[in-house]
Order: structure tokens, then C-alpha cells, then sequence
């Protein structure tokens, strides 16, 4: 199974396979792609990469995992006298103009009974991808955003489902993501500037109000005092490329608040001690390739 991500022109990637029933990884990290668009130029760049290109389990399989700004997201609970199909037509309408809702694939996710997280994506996108992938001798699997994988790794192989609340905060290169759980369900997913010490919102979906907590919080404790961050119980962080500023958050203060995620830890022919554990944090947008256990074939 290969993964990939294109954002900020930078591809990451890993391969991985199955042994055992357990999850190996084959070759992991970055190339630069600068304002080259998804093409299968690039696939095929990773194809040659040498573990890759010889490994023992060649890989037919793909996901391709997209940022929140690839996408509309929206959250809506139905109400108890509405199905949810119906309720969703009806609110799609609002949603888009006539006729605009054609040009988009949408995917709902049930968080709690009739509570939905739908996410949208333009048809002529996702076609690309598919037809991308496709050329290049690869089936794509799985086309999904690079938070809620990561939750998902967090919630699969960190515990965070143990968890009445939690924070999955992944630092960008421009904006951060962050997604909120409370009782199991996802309460917000947001967008945030954090430049200096400055930092506000930029886009959310879900609670405002949580949102808004999250963000004046993180202004009085980012730097120096996130053990005292009351709203969640426990916090989860990535970077999701390599050398971006995660050390000025994960730093000797907020460290025992902070859990790094990151897939390597989790896989079963790594060496903790040989990686790095910040700069290869980045995989952990891929945390849905620990789905292909479930499966048959790389």
C-alpha cells in the first residue's frame, strides 16, 4: 500500500506492508513538487524509489489523503422527526445553488445517532485522482482528509478512544488543523493562523463555540502552559511536513501535555530509537493505511 499527500508543494509518502498480520513500513518521506499539480509524474517518482521499486510486496494499492481546504465540509445533527436522508436533501438545498450540488461527490460519516460529519468534494477532483492513480498502475482505495486519518491513528494506536475528550492539533506550514472529540463524537474541525504569538481562526465547521474556546485558550497556553489546558482531556500533535515549528510548542514546558503521534511507532520492523520522532510525525496523516490489516493484498 502506498499513501501519499500533495499540500504546500511538498508529496509525502509511504509504502507499507503486510506480514504476520502486522503492518511493516518500506520506505517513507518527502519530495519537493513545488506548483507541479497531483500528476502521475510524481506516482511514478515515488514508484522508483529504490525499497520501493524492488520490495517483495509491490504495491497495487493507494490513498491519497487532501487538507480541509480541498474540501466543504459541513456538521448537522437531523432532528428526531426527520430521516436522515431526508433531512440531508433538504439541507443540501440550502447548501448549494441550483444545480451546483451535481458537480460535487459527498460522503456523510455518522459521529452519534443521526449526528453527521459530511464532507464534499468537486466530482472533476476526485475523478483526477482516481484516473491519476489508475495510470500509473495503481488502485485508489481511499481518498480522505489528513485529520480525520490521523484521528483515526489516534484513536486505533494511541488510546484516544479511552478518552472522554481530546485534541488531534496537526501544525501546518500556514495554518494548523484541529479536530476536537468530546463522548466519543467530533465537536469541531478548524483551521487556525498562528504566526508570533498571534493566533485566530480562520475556518471551522461544527461547534463555534468550541472553536472559540479552543482558539482563546491556545492564546493564553500554546507557548508554555498547555498542561493547563482544561477544555480536553488529553492532547494529540503532529507536523505535517518535516522541519516545521512543532519544538516551539513541544518544548520542555508542555511536553508531558503534548502525545506525538506518529504510524512508525506502531509498525512492526521500526526501531523507535532510529527515527526522528518530530520530523516524521507527518506520517500520521496516514494512519488509515493500519486499515489494510483488515483486508487482503499491499
Amino acid at each position: 500500500m502506498i499513501a501519499l499527500s500533495v499540500k504546500d508543494g511538498v508529496l509525502n509518502f509511504i509504502s507499507v506492508y503486510k506480514k504476520s498480520n502486522q503492518l511493516n513500513s518500506e520506505s517513507y518521506g518527502t519530495l519537493k513538487s513545488g506548483d507541479e499539480v497531483f500528476n502521475g509524474s510524481l506516482i511514478e517518482k515515488v514508484k522508483k524509489i529504490k525499497a520501493i521499486k524492488k520490495s517483495n510486496y509491490p504495491s497495487k494499492k493507494c490513498m491519497i489523503f487532501l487538507g480541509t481546504d480541498e474540501v466543504f465540509l459541513n456538521k448537522f445533527k437531523c432532528p428526531d422527526e426527520m430521516e436522515p436522508t431526508e433531512y440531508l436533501g433538504w439541507s443540501n438545498q440550502l447548501i448549494f445553488e441550483q444545480g451546483d450540488m451535481d458537480s460535487y461527490s459527498d460522503y456523510h460519516y455518522e459521529l452519534s445517532c443521526k449526528s453527521f460529519l459530511s464532507v464534499y468534494i468537486k466530482k472533476e477532483k476526485q475523478a483526477k485522482y482516481y484516473t491519476t492513480c489508475l495510470d500509473a498502475g495503481l488502485n485508489l482505495k481511499a481518498l480522505s482528509l489528513g485529520i480525520l486519518s490521523a484521528d483515526y491513528l489516534a484513536r486505533e494506536k494511541f488510546e484516544a478512544n479511552n478518552e472522554k475528550s481530546y485534541m488531534v492539533w496537526a501544525i501546518g506550514k500556514n495554518n494548523d488543523e484541529i479536530l476536537m472529540s468530546q463522548d466519543g463524537e467530533i465537536q469541531c474541525i478548524l483551521r487556525i493562523s498562528r504566526k508570533a504569538k498571534n493566533i485566530s481562526l480562520v475556518s471551522y465547521v461544527g461547534s463555534k463555540e468550541k472553536a472559540l474556546d479552543i482558539v482563546n485558550m491556545l492564546k493564553e497556553k500554546a507557548d508554555k502552559d498547555l498542561k493547563d489546558f482544561k477544555l480536553v482531556n488529553k492532547i494529540y500533535m503532529y507536523q505535517n511536513h518535516p522541519g516545521l515549528d512543532m519544538k516551539k510548542i513541544y518544548n520542555k514546558k508542555n511536553k508531558d501535555a503534548i502525545v506525538v503521534l506518529n504510524p512508525l511507532l506502531k509498525m512492526g520492523n521500526v526501531k523507535q530509537n532510529k527515527i526522528n520522532l518530530l520530523d516524521t510525525s507527518y506520517l500520521s496523516e496516514f494512519g488509515y493505511v493500519f486499515k489494510s490489516l483488515e483486508s487482503n493484498g499491499n
